[in-house]
């Protein structure tokens, strides 16, 4: 499957037209990434899913950061349950109509 064009990436950034329904804050972020072999990485994925590549590799991503004010929409943040911290392992996907996203192994 080919990667998607330039304007299918970029289309992804257009934020959706509905209302929010959760509200939060992230901070502190590290992104770490390693190249990793293709082949490895795409038996790793759920059919439906190729992985993405860059200059021929795919990326492997270790995200640790901080959840703030984690609320649904129109109630305020709780004490305690509202702050942590959250790790996402990640690699990057395309599916079947080229549109790029991520594929989190964890959350």
């Amino acid at each position: 499957m080919p990667s998607p064009t330039e304007v299918q990436r970029l289309s992804e950034r257009i934020p959706p037209a509905c209302a929010a329904v959760m509200f939060q804050a992230w901070t502190d972020l590290l992104f770490l990434h390693w190249t990793w072999d293709p082949e490895t990485v795409q038996r790793t994925l759920p059919p439906g899913l190729t992985v993405d590549t860059f200059d021929g590799r795919a990326w492997i991503g270790l995200v640790p950061f901080f959840m703030r004010a984690v609320r649904p929409r129109y109630l305020p943040a709780v004490p305690g349950l509202s702050n942590f911290m959250e790790l996402n392992v990640r690699t990057y996907v395309h599916d079947d109509a080229g549109r790029p996203g991520v594929w989190f192994y964890s959350l």
